[in-house]
């Protein structure tokens, strides 16, 4: 319950709504729960979620063989641990749609 709880939280505050959320809770560890936050293709929203919860973003590419940008926060919120995530376009699609 506390997963959800804290996602109804987070959607309330959230400036620009996820592209999904995730609850997590394994049956083989039910205090250790979670909530996953994915923007589609939406740095701008990772961020606006950040500046609410007032945590950094990072942002590195998403792989080695995948240059994309993967932009991420984490942070707690009523004890629950929270990832919000997004993966940008790869930049050398941007060049050739220029």
């Amino acid at each position: 319950m506390a997963a959800l709880a804290v996602a109804e939280r987070i959607i309330r505050i959230c400036p620009q709504l996820p592209s999904w959320v995730t609850t997590n809770c394994g049956p083989w560890a039910p205090d250790q729960v979670s909530v996953r936050l994915y923007f589609h293709n939406d740095e701008a929203g990772v961020a606006a979620l950040a500046r609410e919860l007032d945590v950094e973003t990072t942002t590195r590419p998403h792989s080695d063989d995948n240059p994309a940008p993967y932009t991420s926060l984490n942070a707690m919120v009523a004890g629950v641990p929270v990832e919000a995530w997004t993966l940008g376009d790869d930049p050398a699609d941007a060049e050739v749609s220029a």
